[in-house]
């Protein structure tokens, strides 16, 4: 199982010229990974490669395998947000997609603390939750420590 990834972050950049929505690629020589984000940590990393000095990155990931489809890594910017996503894949019905989306509305602290306080409406503003909010709450609200 892969933990992290360190190596130079390449974010492809769409049509419009803005970068690809959750999506980067970590190269490591000679390799490179692609790896699907939240838009919070794409921001970070954005922020990074446009450093002139261009640092190579650390990235935290998830490997998410099943037998239907080709195994996935998904990055994150720090350990937090990588345990949240991995405490919302606990939760029936919740796949990569939707806890990718649901780490992208704010930081994990916050979205843990909305968790904790039974805040469903908070986490129907990500895409693809909706009555799956509920279900996120009863499963998790009680793990979402101070």
């Amino acid at each position: 199982m892969i933990d992290h990834i360190c190596g130079d972050i390449e974010i492809p950049i769409g049509k419009v010229g803005k970068a690809a929505p959750h999506r980067m690629v970590v190269a490591t020589d000679p390799i490179g990974y692609e790896v699907f984000c939240s838009s919070r940590s794409i921001k970070r990393f954005l922020d990074v490669v446009q450093k002139p000095e261009r640092p190579v990155c650390h990235v935290f990931v998830y490997e998410h395998v099943t037998e239907k489809a080709p195994t996935k890594l998904y990055g994150f910017w720090d350990q937090d947000e990588r345990e949240l996503f991995e405490h919302l894949l606990d939760v029936d019905g919740v796949g990569p997609k939707c806890a990718l989306s649901i780490c992208s509305l704010d930081e994990p602290h916050n979205i843990c603390q909305a968790i904790r306080l039974q805040n469903a409406d908070y986490l129907k503003r990500a895409a693809g939750v909706g009555q799956k909010a509920e279900k996120i709450i009863l499963k998790l609200a009680a793990r979402m420590g101070d």
